[in-house]
């Protein structure tokens, strides 16, 4: 079996052959939850190990057509926000008879979960450092409820359990 690649917000995510990959806000199911009344939130990645589902967020302010960063209090919010109406969404795809009912379920049936958010910062912000420790702190406490401890990770950061690069020149 080989890797499994993904590219989301400029980055290339390779993943063990053992994981299993969704691209969530492509979902057809996800973009429904997306409409009114609920107006849903969702992250980019749901990857599955053996053992763990990971909610992945992956944002990217080093590319210069990018968004300005919103600060570590806004974009914690954001990723809580997305993890939780993940998670619900993922538990209604368990349940909905629907194409993604297989791997909703299966997600569900994880031991566990992590939330994780991958952020890229300009090389040339000197603070850049200080906000992936700041973020995670934020997020802890922010989605405390959801008992993850969440990832807070770049294309840098060695032992993450896939890779990450930038797909972009």
């Amino acid at each position: 079996m080989s890797e499994v690649e993904v590219e989301v917000d400029g980055n290339r995510f390779v993943f063990p052959a053992s994981f299993e990959i969704e691209v969530y806000d492509e979902w057809n199911f996800y973009r429904k939850l997306t409409a009114a009344p609920l107006k849903a939130a969702g992250c980019d990645l749901v990857a599955l190990s053996a053992d763990t589902m990971y909610l992945i967020e992956a944002k990217d302010y080093s590319r210069p057509d990018s968004k300005k960063w919103p600060g570590v209090g806004k974009l914690a919010d954001a990723v809580t926000v997305k993890g939780f109406d993940t998670l619900a969404g993922i538990l209604a795809a368990a349940k909905s008879g629907g194409m993604h009912e297989a791997f909703g379920q299966k997600a569900v049936s994880r031991e566990r979960f992590i939330l994780c958010l991958s952020v890229e910062f300009p090389a040339t912000d000197r603070l850049a450092q200080t906000y992936r420790p700041a973020l995670k702190d934020a997020i802890a406490r922010k989605a405390k409820y959801l008992r993850s401890q969440p990832l807070v990770v770049s294309n840098a950061t060695s032992g993450k359990p896939w890779e990450s690069s930038r797909a972009w020149r």
